[in-house]
């Protein structure tokens, strides 16, 4: 449409590789719409995660501190997206809320609201590693952090912390949602790996 507003960097992508060329970095953190990818590098076969801590943007999902995951040209970690625009019916809900992401559920319910940051002054993005940090005020007695290393050129750690301000006991969970196809085993020690027959797993 506008082909020479098109950055290089665009076209590469757009075009698997056969015009532009690749960035030089391949992690970013952005604090306009608190979202951040650390990324191993520019192929097909990346292996590639994303966070975001919403600001109270409008159409947004219940996602704060959610995370997707891909790898190998295959979703290790999916978001559920959506089929209508406006949520009308039990599966649109269930889409847009905090229990259908890869993030954080206290006490079973749904957060007052969404909103947090990628903490500028907590980052770090180089050869060997990166890390990001991201936080929640959308549980307003129960604000959490969620610290993600990633290390080159291939695995991930993602560790939550959550600092309750009353002095009632709270029930916390981590979600991880997977592809239907990913035929998932969870042994002894509760580990859970995905079965994935012609994909990446």
């Amino acid at each position: 449409l506008f082909p020479n507003r098109v950055s290089e960097h665009v076209k590469y992508i757009a075009t698997k590789g056969a015009i532009g060329t690749p960035a030089k970095y391949t992690s970013f953190a952005g604090d306009y719409q608190n979202r951040a990818v650390l990324r191993s590098d520019w192929s097909e076969n990346a292996v590639a995660l994303h966070i975001q801590s919403n600001s109270n943007q409008k159409h947004t999902h219940n996602d704060d501190l959610g995370v997707t995951l891909m790898a190998y040209g295959n979703y290790l970690l999916a978001d559920p997206n959506r089929y209508l625009y406006v949520a009308t019916d039990d599966i649109s809900n269930w889409q847009i809320s905090r229990e259908a992401h890869n993030s954080i559920v206290v006490d079973e319910t749904e957060p007052e609201k969404t909103g947090g940051s990628m903490h500028p002054d907590n980052r770090e993005f180089n050869k060997v590693y990166d890390f990001i940090q991201a936080d929640s005020m959308g549980y307003e007695s129960q604000p959490m952090n969620r610290y993600v290393l990633f290390v080159r050129p291939g695995y991930y750690i993602v560790t939550d912390h959550l600092d309750s301000t009353d002095e009632e006991s709270h029930n916390y969970r981590q979600n991880w949602h997977f592809q239907p196809n990913a035929n998932i085993e969870i042994n002894d020690s509760d580990q859970v790996h995905t079965g994935y027959l012609t994909e990446a797993n």
